[in-house]
C-alpha cells in the first residue's frame, strides 16, 4: 500500500494565508487536482504576523532557487491572480511543495508526468521592490483584469466637434 509522504515543516504568513485559502477553494470547487495537496499544506501550517516570517521561509512574492533532481531553477512564487515573467504558480504542483519551506528543506510533489519528485530549497529572496499587497502590484492586478473584462482589439477614437 502507497503511503504519503509526510509534509515537511511549514510556515506561512496571515498575508498568505487567505490568498491560499481562497486559489485552493477555488479550485476545489471546480475539480482541479491540485486543490487537495494545497488545502492539506495549509491546514497543517504554522502561521505568523507578515513581519514575523523568517527570511529564509518561501512566501508568495519571493524569488525561490531550487534543485528538483540535478536541475537547478529560480522563480518568483506567486498567486494565479498574478502574471510574473519569472512566475511559478503556487496552485501548481511544484509551487504548492514550495510554499512555506524554510531553506534546505525538501519536499515531495507528483510532477505533470504524474511521477513523485522531491524538490529542495537552495535560496529565498524576498522581493522588497514588489511586495503582493503594494500599490503598484494591485494597480498591476486591476489593469490586467480590466485587459481582460475589456479588451482593446481596436484603437479608441474620440471625435470632438465644436459647439455651436
Amino acid at each position: 500500500m502507497y503511503a504519503e509522504p509526510p509534509l515537511p515543516p511549514v510556515i506561512i504568513h496571515e498575508g498568505d494565508l487567505n490568498d491560499l485559502i481562497l486559489a485552493g477553494a477555488i479550485a476545489e470547487r471546480l475539480g482541479h487536482p491540485f486543490a487537495a495537496p494545497l488545502l492539506a499544506k495549509l491546514r497543517g501550517a504554522q502561521l505568523c504576523a507578515v513581519g514575523d516570517l523568517p527570511s529564509d521561509v518561501v512566501s508568495i512574492g519571493s524569488c525561490v532557487t531550487y534543485r528538483v533532481g540535478s536541475a537547478v531553477a529560480r522563480h518568483r512564487l506567486c498567486n494565479p491572480k498574478d502574471r510574473h515573467p519569472q512566475g511559478l504558480c503556487v496552485t501548481t504542483p511544484l509551487g504548492t511543495a514550495l510554499v512555506g519551506l524554510k531553506v534546505g528543506t525538501q519536499a515531495s510533489f507528483a510532477a505533470e508526468d504524474g511521477c513523485l519528485r522531491v524538490v529542495t530549497v537552495e535560496r529565498v529572496d524576498k522581493s522588497p521592490d514588489e511586495p503582493t499587497n503594494s500599490r503598484e502590484a494591485l494597480d498591476r492586478r486591476l489593469d490586467q483584469a480590466l485587459e481582460q473584462t475589456f479588451p482593446a482589439s481596436d484603437p479608441v477614437s474620440v471625435v470632438c466637434t465644436p459647439a455651436s
